[in-house]
C-alpha cells in the first residue's frame, strides 16, 4: 500500500475516509502527460461521498451527478494549474467505487 499512498500524495485530491485502496499508479499518456491514477472503495452510498466532494473540492468546471436511490454516478473535473484533476465515483458490488485522477499536461 505504500504505492498506493505515494500516488494519493501526489494526486492531491482529498481521500474520502474510511475508504479502501484498491490500486493506484503513475504512467505517462499517449501525448506525455503525466497520468496519477488511485482506484478506492466504501461501504457508504453514493450520496454521502459526493457531498464529500462537493464539500472538499473546487467548484469544478464540469461536472455531472446522476442518482437514483443507492445507485449512480458522478463525475467532477476541475483545474489546479496545469493539472486536470477528476473524481469519478460509480456504484456497484455493494460499494461506492471511487476513481482519483491528475493529469499533467506536458509543457
Amino acid at each position: 500500500m505504500a504505492a498506493e499512498a505515494k500516488v494519493l500524495h501526489q494526486i492531491g485530491i482529498p481521500m474520502y475516509p474510511g475508504m479502501v485502496t484498491i490500486e493506484g499508479y503513475d504512467t505517462t499518456g499517449r501525448q506525455g502527460q503525466d497520468i496519477k491514477a488511485l482506484f478506492l472503495r466504501t461501504q457508504d452510498p453514493i450520496s454521502q461521498v459526493v457531498a464529500f466532494y462537493k464539500a472538499n473540492v473546487p467548484s469544478p468546471t464540469k461536472g455531472t451527478v446522476l442518482i437514483n436511490g443507492s445507485s449512480g454516478m458522478a463525475n467532477f473535473t476541475y483545474h489546479d494549474g496545469r493539472v486536470e484533476k477528476q473524481i469519478t465515483l460509480t456504484t456497484g458490488s455493494n460499494a461506492t467505487e471511487i476513481e482519483l485522477l491528475a493529469i499533467t499536461k506536458k509543457l
